[in-house]
């Protein structure tokens, strides 16, 4: 039974990872009309005459876009989505979407070939500054004028410029934000357990200790704490120990780089966790724990705190309370690195995508139109929840989902598809699919969200080639002896020595290249 509970929580992981980010499938398109029944026969008149009504043109307008295949949320040309956005803007999308495995490759032909579509689906910063400052892209900075929403954006938060710019001081993306929101990573922990033995959720991490230690004592060979993915979920710890998730990054006091895991509060962070290890409060393969034996750790009631997305709530407490009614997976505060510390856990806002411009492009000013449509409060509201009276209802103010599951609305109309966005709103809009104990954490989790800060150095193309293998170098390094230290093959003894290691591999080199990036845009 445990096994195909296993299977039923690992496919119910897989449609949560993207929570909000939507899927789709062709064989739902059949579907379409009867979805599009509620609209009303003016509208659909409107529509065949190319009227425009209140649409954002005032004539059908035809972009191309190169976009992103991606295989959890396929792109389908019979998506409800495609129609729906064409509805409300008038623009017809010749959409050119590669495989996801291909999408650097195709990337590459399209601009080679200089037949290039006139919206790119952007990833990853790097990769569009650089083209961009080669002459691919147009800077975005240089059209204020017809992107208004996105520069009000801009200059709300200026954190999300920061982390965009290109090191000539272009802006080569028109950013994605906040889609983040609804994929939260925090702390989870049984609140069944908890309450069936009268434990208080820990608010530092001396208390967590002392809460594992009891867990052990009651369930003898249990590991109470738990996380998967290596280093590659450290991300989440590091913020409750004053740092943000990420190796590199500004320090917002002294506005200078700085690497993270040669500080102090990294080796705080170090101590907690080899105590953790060495006293069997955190499973001794915890370097090659993988999703599915996570899940194992704590169906089986051998684990009882982790941190990892928000909504694994989503998945675990269906599955698990067919079998037993008491499960409860739920939100649990981030434990500080002492009494008094803000508790803090990853901000997930910020992500690497948004929409570019090709400079190649004849419709240019219809192109940046269109994409600044997407920051405006009635699209964010739009390609969060869909259509109204199709998708949904607004009942007393409060958001009613027409669908009985969160994956029927992704896969059925394609919301939230790669190309249909570039503000999501919190996935409290959407908690109509939420089950109660994400409903609950949805109303606190922002409370603990880490400040942002800027994590990616703005290089140019000869600092980005002179710095990544320098900086592969320093990454392969810091994390063979972080994982020393951690199982007690290193003596935390030899903490400083670690550092000099690392700073003899050409680490302030690294951090002045990043500060000399920083500093020339200022």
């Amino acid at each position: 039974m445990r096994g195909n509970n296993i299977v039923k929580v690992l496919f119910g992981f897989m449609l949560t990872a993207a929570l909000v980010i939507g899927c789709s499938d062709s064989e739902e398109a059949s579907q379409s009309n009867d979805l599009n029944e509620n609209e009303s026969t003016e509208e659909q008149e409107n529509n065949e005459n190319g009227e425009s009504g209140d649409k954002l043109f005032d004539e059908v307008t035809e972009l191309s876009m190169f976009n992103r295949n991606h295989p959890s949320w396929p792109y389908d040309e019979d998506q409800y989505i495609w129609d729906w956005l064409t509805e409300k803007t008038n623009v017809e999308l010749d959409m050119m979407a590669v495989e996801g495995s291909n999408y650097t490759e195709q990337l590459n032909l399209t601009i080679a070939s200089g037949d290039m579509p006139d919206i790119y689906w952007a990833l990853d910063y790097n990769i569009f500054n650089e083209y961009g400052q080669d002459g691919a892209f147009i800077d975005l900075m240089e059209y204020e004028e017809l992107m208004p929403n996105m520069f009000q954006l801009l200059e709300d938060d200026p954190t999300i410029l920061q982390n965009a710019m290109a090191a000539d001081g272009g802006l080569y993306m028109a950013p994605s934000y906040n889609d983040g929101a609804s994929g939260r990573r925090g702390y989870l922990h049984r609140e069944d357990i908890f309450e069936e033995h009268n434990l208080d959720t820990p608010d530092t991490w001396e208390e967590m200790y002392e809460v594992s230690k009891e867990l052990q004592e009651i369930y003898p060979g249990s590991y109470p704490f738990i996380f998967r993915s290596d280093f590659a979920h450290f991300h989440m710890i590091t913020p409750q120990f004053d740092m943000p998730g990420s190796e590199f990054y500004l320090d917002p006091e002294t506005e200078q780089w700085t690497f993270a895991p040669v500080k102090d509060e990294y080796k705080v962070m170090v101590e907690w966790l080899n105590t953790f290890y060495e006293e069997g409060l955190i499973p001794p393969d915890w370097l090659s724990i993988n999703q599915e034996a996570w899940q194992e750790y704590i169906m089986s009631e051998e684990s009882f705190m982790t941190v990892d997305y928000n909504g694994t709530m989503l998945t675990f407490n269906p599955t698990m309370q067919e079998e037993n009614p008491d499960f409860s997976m739920k939100f649990m505060p981030p434990p500080a690195w002492f009494e008094g510390a803000p508790q803090h856990n990853f901000n997930a806002d910020l992500v690497e995508r948004g929409m570019a411009v090709s400079s190649l492009s004849d419709n240019i000013e219809e192109a940046l139109t269109y994409i600044d449509w997407f920051y405006t409060d009635e699209a964010i509201e739009f390609v969060t929840l869909g259509k109204e009276g199709v998708t949904h209802e607004i009942v007393d103010g409060e958001v009613e989902m027409l669908y009985d599951t969160q994956a029927d609305f992704n896969i059925e109309t394609g919301v939230g598809n790669n190309g249909t966005f570039l503000v999501l709103d919190d996935f409290q809009n959407l908690h109509g699919f939420a089950i109660p104990e994400l409903e609950e954490s949805l109303k606190v989790i922002e409370e603990y969200d880490a400040p942002q800060v800027l994590t990616q150095p703005i290089l140019n193309s000869a600092e980005s080639n002179e710095t990544s293998v320098l900086r592969e170098s320093i990454s392969t390094r810091y994390q063979e002896q972080i994982g020393r230290f951690i199982i007690g093959e290193r003596s935390l003894d030899e903490w400083d020595e670690y550092v000099e290691e690392i700073n003899d591999l050409g680490l302030q080199d690294l951090l002045n290249t990043y500060q000399q990036s920083y500093d020339r845009l200022q």
